[in-house]
């Protein structure tokens, strides 16, 4: 990819808002627009459904390649055997053709367990992380 400035013409040099420039940085880069991304990513576990979405996590979005980091080997395999029905499902939220295709790998075991913790502290309860709780899962 070559490298091309947002302006080329010097003499729009004034300061823009991130906001009203950034759906145009990702999609240069190829990546899906950040409405899109928050639509997913943010979603994800209502998009898939359970457990899917509690041993998967997206990580990338980027020319219509959905990568997804999973906590276990078999969700890999999981994921291979669902892969139309999770490009279906993942449209329908972002948009037709966001997602042509899924790639799959594995998480270490550090953010696997960072991954579970997240998730057991998006629970009912959510306390507000102070140098007390911190590190710890509160539920």
């Amino acid at each position: 990819m070559v490298w091309k400035p947002l302006r080329p013409d010097p003499s729009e040099a004034d300061p823009r808002l991130v906001g009203s420039i950034l759906p145009e940085v990702t999609r240069r880069f190829g990546l899906a627009s950040p409405k899109t991304l928050n639509a997913v990513f943010a979603r994800w576990a209502e998009v898939v459904g359970r457990p899917l979405g509690e041993h998967t996590t997206p990580v990338s979005l980027r020319n219509g390649i959905l990568t997804l980091v999973v906590d276990e080997p078999g969700w890999a395999t999981e994921i291979r055997y669902l892969q139309d029905d999770l490009v279906r499902r993942v449209n329908e939220v972002a948009g037709v053709g966001t997602v042509t295709s899924v790639e799959v790998r594995r998480t270490d075991s550090r953010a696997s367990k960072r991954a579970a913790q997240r998730r057991q502290s998006e629970g009912p309860s959510k306390e507000p992380e102070t140098s007390q709780n911190q590190g710890k899962n509160v539920v």
